[in-house]
């Protein structure tokens, strides 16, 4: 049993190794074509930011950090299905 397992791993760790020294190769490839699509500029670089004015106004950070107090949310009138299974749970004191 101890010799098919020592056999059974070596082989894995040759394979391992051979996938392993494929995609160093793969990607030493896909480096070096990169690098000569830079140097040949090929790549266009923008030099201008994206605009922001597309995505509206910004909001003030108190807006952003705003969580509404405990009394002005309405559970009440609410079902709320907690389980996933379409049972549903409702506060003790509703209905």
């Amino acid at each position: 049993m101890s010799f098919v397992l020592k056999e059974f791993l070596e082989a894995q760790r040759d394979h391992d190794e051979a996938l392993l020294e494929s995609l160093r190769s793969e990607l030493r490839e896909e480096l070096q074509s990169f690098a000569a699509a830079v140097d040949d500029n090929l790549l266009a670089i923008d030099e201008q930011p994206p605009s922001t004015a597309s995505r509206g106004p910004r909001r003030s950070r108190a807006d952003v950090d705003y969580l509404p107090d405990d009394d002005e949310i309405d559970l009440d009138e609410d079902d709320i299905d907690l389980t996933g299974d379409g049972a549903t749970i409702r506060r003790r004191g509703s209905r």
